[in-house]
């Protein structure tokens, strides 16, 4: 009975975090693996993408914030980000979040810069 329990655990937690199969894994300070990936696509594609990958879009908290006391303030800029600073890629990422009726939020991997885009131009999609 431990047997069963235990395997369904596991299946159960790798659909729950799903693999990096199309991407490239990328650890932040906060020491979670985000799943970015490979080409650039709009913003809706970058949905679609992520949930094939087992992940959601991820959210500018769960791409920004360290820790209770380092975490996004809700403006764009330079260092806004400071998770992924220092990540090695120098690549913008789509979040999941909104910014206005058009737009959403992307993330400089490499620096934490922080801006907004419109949804039908292309960047990498990092999933949570």
């Amino acid at each position: 009975m431990k047997k069963i329990f235990l395997i369904l655990f596991l299946l159960f937690s790798l659909n729950a975090y799903g693999v990096c199969k199309e991407g490239t894994e990328i650890t932040g300070k906060n020491g979670h693996v985000y799943c970015m990936s490979n080409v650039i696509m709009n913003w809706y594609t970058a949905f679609a993408w992520c949930d094939t990958q087992g992940r959601t879009l991820a959210t500018m908290e769960q791409i920004c914030d360290i820790d209770e006391t380092e975490r996004w303030d809700g403006n764009t800029g330079e260092g806004k980000c400071l998770n992924m600073v220092g990540a090695g890629l120098s690549r913008w990422a789509w979040s999941s979040i909104p910014s206005g009726s058009t737009s959403a939020f992307l993330v400089t991997l490499s620096t934490g810069n922080v801006t907004s885009s419109i949804r039908s131009n292309t960047y990498n999609a990092i999933c949570w």
